[in-house]
């Protein structure tokens, strides 16, 4: 009989950031990829992050509207990578790099380390103040 070999690539990647900034969250295919090009992003929920389908940015949840960016001209160079700006304390986790075509993926931790900061109050005419004493 015949028999059909297939090959699954998976790369894997720690990330670690501090907050307020942005980061650069890696899906790169080794080849070029034939146009038109299909990934899928997919974050810990399971939320699409970013879909690009025939080469182009499809679908995306109200989470990451905004902030999440590819970079199209490179997509059939096999750079299928986002980025996400704005960064906050919920986007850490796993995500999912998914390129059916070519059966590769990439899976990245994403931890989100950092200050993040609270609305400022601002006012005229009140005065905060802050006490601390210990006994």
């Amino acid at each position: 009989g015949s028999y059909d070999c297939f090959i699954s690539m998976v790369a894997l990647v720690h990330l670690i950031v501090s907050g307020l900034g942005e980061v650069l969250l890696p899906c790169i295919y080794s080849e070029k990829l034939s146009e038109p090009v299909t990934a899928f992003w997919r974050d810990k929920d399971d939320k699409v992050v970013l879909d690009i389908i025939n080469s182009r940015e499809d679908k995306i949840d109200a989470k990451f509207t905004g902030r999440v960016f590819s970079f199209p001209d490179q997509y059939k160079t096999g750079n299928l990578s986002i980025l996400i700006k704005g960064l906050r304390a919920d986007d850490g986790g796993p995500y999912d790099c998914n390129i059916p075509k070519v059966d590769y993926q990439t899976k990245i931790t994403l931890n989100v380390t950092g200050q993040f900061r609270l609305p400022s109050l601002k006012s005229n005419n009140l005065v905060f103040l802050y006490m601390f004493s210990s006994y």
